[in-house]
């Protein structure tokens, strides 16, 4: 099985329906099993077109160029004019997929919101999360605690995680599952997932922020990452995906 995680910076990325074309061939073509989506968006006053998508959600037209099927769970006002979110693309109808807060906040028209979506495909427990950056109101430690609740032998945690590599929440996280690039020996500072100047507090030349971690039954053949050099760049992230057994 094969899963790919990928931040597609809500409306932000010139030429977007460009290189959405790219990320849905790059889907087709290796066959992606699920691909677990951060910042994905649709305008507040845009109409919808089926359940809660609207025309202009970016994983909507992924589903519509792939064939996919597609769940989008919105929890916070992106930018000031999007309804922002977490997506999943998949091969398989996904049912009993739970949007899980993560932050002391639960308010929709506040930034630091960060949520998780959880669910079950076959024996795997999928896990797509963004976090957000320790605040004095909203610590690292909180997020993690509630985000870790659900980690099994069996769980694959994915998603933008906004720290650097080997900084203290990524070692929390890793005291509990496997990191991918880890398992593969891949050198996490000259294998960068985010293209700019990290927007944080903290000082680091590591700007691998992107992860997929596993649990310990979870047998990790391949782990990639895709659209990192600058003539292909899709979004401000690269795109992670592995093969398991």
């Amino acid at each position: 099985m094969k899963i790919a995680s990928i931040n597609l910076h809500c409306h932000k990325e010139k030429d977007e329906l460009i290189k959405l074309e790219m990320l849905s061939k790059f889907i087709l073509d290796n066959d992606i099993d699920i691909v677990l989506l951060q910042e994905v968006c649709q305008n507040l006053d845009g109409d919808y077109v089926i359940d809660n998508l609207k025309s202009d959600n970016n994983g909507y037209i992924l589903k519509k160029l792939t064939g996919y099927n597609y769940v989008f769970k919105g929890f916070k006002l992106g930018f000031s004019i999007y309804e922002e979110g977490l997506g999943v693309l998949s091969k398989h109808k996904i049912n009993d997929l739970e949007l899980i807060n993560l932050t002391k906040i639960d308010d929709f028209n506040s930034w630091m919101r960060r949520c998780a979506i959880v669910f079950n495909y076959g024996k795997y427990r999928i896990i797509n999360t963004h976090l957000g950056w320790s605040l004095d109101d909203e610590p690292i430690e909180y997020q993690l605690e509630n985000l870790l609740k659900y980690a099994s032998k069996y769980t694959i945690l994915a998603g933008d995680f906004n720290y650097p590599d080997n900084t203290y929440p990524i070692c929390l996280i890793k005291k509990h599952l496997n990191s991918a690039h880890d398992i593969l020996k891949v050198d996490s500072k000259t294998n960068p997932t985010f293209h700019y100047d990290l927007d944080s507090k903290i000082e680091s030349d590591n700007r691998m922020i992107d992860y997929i971690f596993v649990g310990n039954n979870v047998i990790v053949k391949k782990y990639k990452i895709e659209f990192n050099k600058e003539c292909d760049y899709i979004s401000d992230h690269s795109l992670i995906f592995i093969e398991i057994e």
